[in-house]
């Protein structure tokens, strides 16, 4: 029942860890296509993330 446990824990773990990978990367993608002055509609076309994201984003690139 442990050994259950522990595999159900490690698991949800991995998903949590490719979910945080995955946002991170389209972050990435987004922060690039501002860097190219891309339209904000089509960055969340493109990666989905949302509008206050990709605003973030954006006001952290002004501040860098």
């Amino acid at each position: 029942m442990l050994e259950a446990f522990v595999d159900r824990f490690l698991e949800e773990g991995r998903k949590e860890g490719r979910k945080e990978a995955r946002e991170e990367s389209l972050s990435q993608v987004a922060i690039n296509m501002l860097k190219e002055k891309c339209d904000k509609a089509l960055i969340k076309k493109y990666t989905g993330l949302s509008d206050a994201k990709i605003a973030k984003l954006e006001k952290t690139l002004q501040s860098v």
